[in-house]
């Protein structure tokens, strides 16, 4: 045992520290989510610094060991590899914060962000790989081989780090806690590096016991659909078409929707105004907890089909709209006929961030945003984002949440998560069934109202709410599952079993 820790120690070294350098690009995307968002300037920034700061450690790495060849150097390398980590994991909500405000392109602020946090880690993980060939190095005439296996080694573990972290890590560990741990491994294979078989056997058997871990995977159908529309955003893959009939309604329709997630929005021709969807039809609810809606604020637009009715609606109250992605308000100008008015102001912003510079507050605030495999961006489901939408919010006013799960079963889990989450922030929560067709265990959408109010609601009086009322959800609070959080918000675990 002591020959083959001593002939495969650097093997094992390289092939934690290629999974590492992946686990540390995908949590970027989780570490920037609540700050700047989730855009593709994101995930440019993030893939393109470490490479450039991999290009550098390589580069640095090579010329580190050819001058001073030896297994302390190597091990110091290591060693501050996990202090970078640390490093990051220390300041990323402060820094993370100060950017948010001092920065409004938010490529300049991806760029800087990710080169402070991203790019001492980085660049110190890839000089680990060139330090190792030279002392796996015995001749020049094995040379090539060498290399070859020990950099097929880091790419490996690449691959085990990006499914690792797709499919188990998001999911049930806290996103600091993945960070120290590995900054933890850092340290390990540090003094694993200067160490003895001896002396580290006992940390190896530890490690791979807690590397045993069960990788599930998902599936996910595609629909396919001609659309006469069809454009790129820098968030997602947009198609715009129109149809004869819609459901059971023989009018003709034009539909957007975005990926594989279904319809996002619709419009009937002949009344652009009319609303087509149930759910929205269904945030009327909120003149009943909030009455006389003087202002109103829409996290997540799409083509803003709600946009037009809230404004026909409420003719002397003000809207925000906070719609991220610019293409579909374009669309939404072309092709369903949205107009400008005095009384309507449209930002181009991730909701959450809209909000974190916003001094107004409002009535009612409706969030409809969804992914294009219809599930609510984490970051706008956590507790966190919660408390921020409360600040904004006048007093006794109403939070709307338009969602897709299911009350009961295996897809009810998201549903559970967010309804506990918003418990701990509003008095007041309750749920409606959208489409009551369908049974409790059914995928659906869902309709969450969290008010300020403290004093109870009676949901029994004869009043034209009635009929939505009888969609009220009455069966058991399931509220065991722990409230979502910036740190912890495993959305994409929870709806797992409600991919179309």
């Amino acid at each position: 045992m002591i020959r083959l820790f001593r002939l495969y120690r650097l093997e094992g070294i390289v092939f934690c520290t290629g999974a590492i350098i992946l686990v540390l690009e995908i949590a970027g995307s989780r570490v920037f989510a609540p700050y700047l968002g989730t855009s593709i300037f994101i995930w440019t920034s993030l893939i393109g610094i470490i490479l450039a700061s991999l290009s550098l450690g390589y580069h640095l790495g090579g010329k580190l060991a050819d001058k001073n060849p030896n297994y302390k150097t190597f091990a110091s390398i290591l060693f501050f590899s996990g202090v970078a980590v640390l490093f990051l994991t220390l300041i990323k909500t402060p820094f993370l914060t100060f950017v948010r405000y001092t920065f409004t392109d938010i490529r300049l602020a991806a760029l800087i962000s990710t080169i402070v946090l991203f790019g001492p880690a980085s660049t110190l993980l890839a000089m680990a790989s060139p330090y190792a060939v030279r002392l796996k190095l015995n001749t020049i005439e094995m040379s090539g081989k060498t290399i070859g296996n020990l950099y097929a080694i880091s790419t490996v573990g690449s691959i085990v780090g990006t499914f690792l972290t797709g499919f188990v890590l998001f999911s049930y560990f806290h996103l600091t806690h993945i960070l120290f741990s590995l900054a933890i491994l850092l340290f390990i294979l540090s003094f694993i590096a200067a160490s003895s078989y001896r002396r580290v056997h006992t940390l190896i058997l530890l490690l791979f016991c807690a590397g045993s871990m069960i990788v599930s995977s998902e599936a996910q159908a595609l629909l396919q659909q001609n659309g006469i529309i069809v454009r790129e955003s820098p968030y997602q893959h947009i198609e715009v078409y129109t149809q004869d009939t819609y459901r059971e309604q023989n009018r003709k329709t034009r539909v957007m929707r975005t990926g594989t997630g279904g319809t996002q929005s619709a419009m009937f021709l002949d009344a652009p105004d009319e609303l087509v969807f149930s759910y929205a039809k269904m945030f009327r609810l909120a003149e009943y907890t909030t009455p006389n809606i003087q202002s109103g604020l829409i996290i997540g637009g799409g083509v803003h089909s709600y946009t037009k009715h809230f404004l026909n609606t409420y003719a002397s109250s003000s809207l925000d709209v906070a719609e991220i992605d610019p293409v579909l308000t374009e669309l939404a100008r072309e092709y369903f006929f949205l107009t400008d008015s005095p009384r309507l102001r449209l930002a181009d912003e991730d909701g959450r961030t809209f909000l974190q510079h916003q001094d107004k507050t409002y009535d009612v605030v409706y969030l409809d945003a969804f992914r294009s495999n219809n599930n609510i961006p984490f970051h706008l489901t956590t507790k966190e984002f919660f408390d921020e939408i409360d600040v904004h919010l006048n007093e006794n006013g109403t939070l709307i949440v338009n969602m897709i799960s299911a009350f009961e079963g295996e897809k009810s889990e998201f549903f559970w998560a967010v309804f506990g989450t918003l418990s701990q922030t509003y008095p007041q929560v309750y749920a409606f069934q959208v489409q009551d067709e369908k049974a409790p265990d059914e995928r659906q959408n869902i309709l969450l109202l969290a008010t300020k109010n403290i004093a109870p609601f009676s949901f029994d009086n004869e009043t034209e709410f009635q009929q939505l009322f009888e969609t009220r959800y009455t069966g058991d609070l399931l509220l065991d599952l722990p409230p979502l959080t910036d740190e912890f918000a495993p959305v994409d675990h929870y709806t797992r079993h409600l991919q179309i």
